[in-house]
Formats: structure tokens, sequence, C-alpha cells
């Protein structure tokens, strides 16, 4: 019985200040999953309208030099994959709707490395080629009048330089400390439930 009264003075003397809520954490969960949710589907959407008005400013405008032609098709190129990839995570969102904390924790995980290997991989393929497609598409515009081509070229390099540069790095910082916060907080939640995700 004398162990039973230390173990209940162990107990009492643990510190759980530190501790989060588990309403807290749930509710940052479900908050986090909605406004993801929502941007999928709203690049979901993005994507298919400029994957279908591609072909069509194509078919509409009657294009008289090859170079506007291979700029579409590498514009086209870019979007479809990315029309693809964002149903693919719409499906994959809906599927692990009713996992668990340690499985959500998982799937987090998981998104993370996949995310930061887009990043890396994926993205810089994407964007020479997208960029490659919108100079070839520009150039029978601006073919006639050098001045206007100067300016053209210069305001796309200097978009394609800010979002390179700047608005790139800065979206992904931002989303990997939101999604490293809740993996912490789910983390924490599986601790004090004793539900330990597997590593």
């Amino acid at each position: 019985m004398e162990h039973l009264n230390e173990w209940q003075e162990v107990w009492r003397s643990a510190k759980v200040d530190d501790l989060p809520e588990k309403e807290e954490i749930l509710k940052t969960i479900k908050k986090y999953k909605a406004i993801k949710q929502r941007k999928l589907w709203i690049m979901t959407i993005l994507a298919g309208v400029c994957t279908l008005l591609i072909p069509y400013f194509f078919m509409s405008y009657r294009a008289h030099f090859l170079t506007t032609t291979i700029g579409a098709c590498l514009m086209l190129i870019t979007t479809v994959p990315l029309l693809i990839s964002k149903i693919r995570s719409l499906m994959r969102t809906y599927r692990q709707s009713g996992l668990s904390n340690a499985g959500y924790l998982e799937y987090l995980q998981r998104v993370e490395q996949a995310r930061t290997r887009y990043y890396k991989r994926t993205r810089p393929v994407v964007a020479v080629i997208s960029t490659v497609g919108v100079g070839l598409c520009y150039y029978e515009l601006v073919y006639p009048h050098w001045l206007t081509g100067i300016i053209v070229y210069g305001l796309l390099a200097a978009w394609l330089v800010y979002c390179w540069a700047v608005l790139g790095p800065r979206s992904f910082k931002r989303n990997r400390r939101e999604r490293m916060a809740i993996i912490e907080k789910l983390k924490a939640l599986s601790q004090q439930m004793g539900n330990e995700p597997s590593p």
C-alpha cells in the first residue's frame, strides 16, 4: 500500500501546465483541415479553368507562328499535371478525414515530405517549362514592336524573379511552419492521450 501512496504523490506532482488542452488542439486541427480543403478546392478549380482556357484561347486566336503553338503546348503541359495533382490531393484529403490522431499525424508527416520534395525538385522544372511557354506565346504578339517586346519581357522577367525568389520561398516557409505547428500539437495530443504514433 505504501507504493500506492508514492505513486499518487508522483502523479499529483507531475507538471501538466505546458500540455495543451485536448479541445484546443482538436479545434485547431479541425480549422486547419477546413482551411486546407478550401484552398485545395480553389486551386483545383483554378487549375481546371486554366487547363480549359489555354486550348480555348489558342483555338480562337489562330496563331501564325510556330512559337505560339509550342508555347501553348508547354503551358498546357504544366497545367494538366497540376490539375491531376490537385484532384488527387482532394481525394487524399477526403480519405483521411476518418483517421485517428496518430493516423492523421502520419498523414501530415508524409504530406510534409512530399511538399518538400515538390518544392525542391518538381517546382523548378514546372517553373522553367511554364516560363518558356509564356515567353514563346508572347513572341508573336511583340515581334513587330521591339520596344513593346522589351517592356513585356522585362515585366515578365521581373514578375517571374519575384515569384521565384520572394513569393515562392515565403509561401513555402509559412505553409511549412503551419504544418509543423499542427504536427507538434498532434504529437503532444497523442502523448497526452497515450496514443503515441509509430515512427
